[in-house]
């Protein structure tokens, strides 16, 4: 089930991932969707607030880098917000013009509930968020995740998949299951993020 929603995201040119936020979180996930192999560096834009900051992400990773947060979401799948709390109202209202119901937004950052994203997104763009805690920057984290008001199933299996493929090669062995309320998937076999719990329709455990 989760392979074949994976693949009609594909199949619907959706394999563009944007991340926003180029500090220690979003230059984590870079690094482990490319080491994971589930994305390829052209698969993949990263923006910033620094110039010097995207030129050595740019160099060290191979991918996309730019100071334009709308021009990296206009073309991509998955949006990942990776900026700190108090840099969300400006980015929203950034790419607010350009996000599009087509789209799946992924947020991870903190103390941002969905619905303060939704309300400043376009209606109908499904918004999923994820708290990976301290130790998922080393590949040893467990994240909770809780699907907006738009979101579903195939935006929460994109945006689990992009978390779960977070290949650590110091870390051999599977990922382990969470239970939670609401939790209704096993966390696949894989290195990074080393578990999911679900939430529906409310952010409650997710801080």
């Amino acid at each position: 089930m989760l392979l074949a929603l994976l693949r009609l995201c594909d199949m619907r040119g959706n394999r563009r991932i944007a991340i926003l936020g180029a500090g220690k979180i979003g230059e984590s996930l870079l690094a482990g969707l490319l080491s994971s192999g589930w994305r390829k560096p052209g698969d993949i834009v990263v923006t910033g607030r620094r110039e010097e900051r995207l030129n050595e992400l740019a160099e060290r990773h191979g991918v996309e880098a730019t100071l334009s947060n709308s021009e990296a979401v206009a073309d991509a799948g998955l949006v990942v917000i990776a900026v700190k709390p108090q840099d969300f109202d400006v980015l929203l209202e950034e790419i607010a013009p350009v996000v599009s119901p087509d789209q799946t937004v992924l947020s991870v950052a903190a103390a941002i509930p969905t619905t303060a994203i939704e309300e400043r997104l376009p209606k109908g763009v499904p918004v999923v968020r994820a708290m990976p805690n301290a130790p998922a920057i080393v590949h040893e984290g467990i994240a909770g995740m809780c699907a907006g008001a738009n979101a579903d199933e195939p935006h929460l299996a994109l945006a689990e998949e992009a978390l779960l493929d977070q290949d650590d090669p110091r870390q051999p062995g599977p990922a382990q299951e969470v239970g939670a309320p609401g939790a209704h998937r096993p966390a696949a076999h894989h290195h990074g993020v080393r578990g999911i719990s679900h939430w529906h329709s409310t952010d409650a455990g997710i801080d």
